[in-house]
């Protein structure tokens, strides 16, 4: 009697378990970098979102937006502090170009999770730093409008340039907001 061998073809255990190990690292690969460029996203927003009420703050002043009923004999401003993970929208009804706790709240704006204000930097148009940077309130006045950036050390001069990071404490990566005295608002 002959015996017929039949050639068997398929996978070894071996290649198997290799071809799925392959499989996984791009799969861990794919799935970090996925979550990396999410978070950029998320940040990339906030500060847009964040630029985007600067200028709607800046338009309330301009067009004589009314709260309670009154146009805000200061203007409107917008509140910052570091290592915030929120801002106020404000009405200036005091006239101070700074932001009043006690009666000044329109509204407050919450950051996305893990986007805080990492740092404030307040500099003259020339690029002199202006001391005190830890809370600054951004006021614009009818009818220009006029753009008052003031420190918490009551640095509220018309010529001040504000720059403030929004940081993503998960990556560490930041995005800077522009705010200058002519009432330019950029996110870089």
């Amino acid at each position: 009697m002959k015996k017929i061998i039949k050639n068997k073809s398929g996978f070894t255990i071996v290649e198997l378990l290799i071809s799925i190990s392959i499989i996984g690292m791009v799969s861990v690969l794919f799935y970090n970098n996925y979550r990396a460029t999410s978070r950029q996203n998320v940040l990339a927003a906030a500060s847009h979102q964040l630029a985007g009420d600067f200028r709607a703050v800046q338009g309330y002043a301009s067009g004589a937006k009314k709260n309670n009923g009154s146009v805000p004999k200061g203007g409107w401003g917008i509140y910052l502090a570091t290592t915030s993970a929120n801002y106020i929208i404000f009405t200036d009804d005091d006239e101070s170009k700074d932001y009043n706790v006690v009666s000044e709240l329109y509204r407050s704006v919450d950051l996305p999770v893990n986007v805080h204000v990492d740092k404030i930097e307040v500099t003259k148009w020339d690029g002199t730093p202006v001391v005190g940077s830890s809370t600054v309130s951004t006021v614009f006045l009818p009818p220009d409008p006029k753009t008052y950036i003031t420190t918490d050390y009551r640095s509220d001069s018309t010529d001040n340039v504000l720059r403030l990071w929004l940081k993503d404490s998960i990556n560490q990566t930041t995005r800077t907001i522009l705010v200058n005295y002519f009432g330019l608002i950029d996110v870089q």
